[in-house]
């Protein structure tokens, strides 16, 4: 059909490609983006909130680590929503806790600790580590969203290390599977010179650059970090994968990081969560805010997407 500035045809384009967008408009035909994938203009769920409590629920809280609490007339709490608790009364009073089943539990930050002794430094780093250590079978998928440089990537390493590596610690999986999207790569690196890990060694820089913090401690032992990583590696303590072969894999006992996950397109965040076996974990990382495939935006990426649809599950 050939259309013309005057036709009578009624033309509408659904795309969420950019640059067609644009091209479209150019050629003055009407766009839309396709809304089955957009989440709601609503705030945006973080997952966690403060909240005010009198001095003798906190200290109750204290010494019993539960306590019952149906929320106010506000706002109700959401299943799994960390809290930042304060005292109406008492500045110098404050706990943290998650909110589960009509109770509120206590969080102990003393005892999170990472791979080479990383601790959480603000509320929402400890309560990003508490879902991270939390048994795959109460937490097996953590959605982390934050700008950069708030540790996202360092302590979901060290965390899943904790779990794989550490001797000191119970070993809860058989591996930790790093990947990161790459809107470049992702359906090219069949094309690329090498193995999968050659080809993907671009991709995952930042994670060796976390895992060497690690590793080197406050000694800031680089060499024997180096070394370390190599050993990990060799041994598929951690492995490597691409985003592109992650379709059709069954994991089981794993503990599996996704970095950029704001370059996820829906049906590939679909495809990483329902990999997901017994005894595993998934834990997505990403800034809505730095998104680099022109097809998506602030709300039909799938890091976003999987945040509000998986908002209110005890999963």
């Amino acid at each position: 059909i050939t259309l013309t500035e005057n036709s009578d045809v009624p033309v509408i384009l659904i795309t969420n490609d950019i640059s067609m967008r644009v091209n479209a408009s150019v050629c003055k035909v009407a766009v839309q983006g396709y809304e089955n994938e957009t989440v709601g203009t609503q705030v945006v769920y973080t997952g966690r909130r403060e909240l005010y409590l009198s001095d003798t629920l906190i200290d109750k809280l204290h010494a019993e680590r539960k306590i019952p609490y149906e929320g106010t007339d506000g706002e109700p709490l959401t299943e799994n929503e960390y809290l930042q608790i304060l005292s109406f009364e008492d500045d110098s009073k404050s706990a943290l806790g998650i909110w589960k089943n009509g109770y509120i539990y206590r969080i102990n930050a003393d005892s999170l600790t990472g791979m080479g002794g990383i601790k959480g430094k603000n509320a929402a780093q400890r309560f990003m580590m508490h879902a991270l250590l939390a048994p795959s079978e109460e937490i097996p998928l953590l959605i982390a969203k934050g700008p950069a440089g708030t540790g996202k990537t360092m302590l979901a390493i060290a965390c899943g290390l904790a779990q794989t590596y550490d001797s000191r610690s119970e070993r809860k999986y058989n591996s930790v599977l790093i990947t990161r999207t790459n809107t470049l790569s992702d359906s090219d690196l069949g094309f690329l010179p090498g193995t999968l890990e050659e080809k993907m060694e671009p991709l995952i820089a930042p994670f060796k650059d976390n895992m060497e913090l690690i590793f080197a401690g406050k000694e800031k032992d680089v060499e024997t970090a180096k070394q370390q990583i190599e050993y990990v590696i060799g041994k598929e303590i951690v492995k490597i994968c691409s985003v592109a072969y992650m379709r059709g894999r069954s994991l089981s006992d794993t503990y599996l990081i996704v970095d950029e996950a704001q370059n996820m397109t829906v049906n590939q965040v679909l495809e990483i969560i329902s990999r997901a076996g017994n005894g595993t974990k998934i834990v997505l990382c990403g800034d809505p805010d730095q998104i680099d495939n022109p097809k998506l935006d602030r709300r039909n990426n799938g890091l976003v997407f999987a945040a509000e649809k998986m908002k209110g599950s005890k999963l």
